[in-house]
């Protein structure tokens, strides 16, 4: 039998199941979960901060926000040829 759970349900389970193994005396299972939420949360906020910001902005505005992103070389929805001379022809 498959048993569905919902995120929270799963998270709760995994703390659960943490604590179980640090009552045991696996203290290290506690150091696991931290660098696991660590490694975890970053793309967890960003994730829910665009949600906010899409619903916001379309709430306020009425579209979508504008996505700027530092770093990123080229334009590939331009055209196959992302030159500079190329990306500044089509964009005029």
């Amino acid at each position: 039998k498959v048993v569905k759970m919902s995120p929270m349900q799963g998270f709760s389970a995994s703390i659960a199941g943490v604590r179980r193994r640090v009552a045991a005396g696996e203290a290290a299972a506690a150091y696991e979960l931290a660098q696991a939420l660590a490694d975890w949360f970053p793309g967890h906020a960003d994730y829910l901060d665009s949600a906010l910001a899409h619903w916001m902005c379309k709430q306020r505005w009425g579209g979508k926000p504008v996505v700027l992103r530092r770093g990123v070389s080229g334009n590939a929805e331009i055209g196959s040829n992302n030159s500079p001379a190329a990306t500044r022809s089509a964009l005029g």
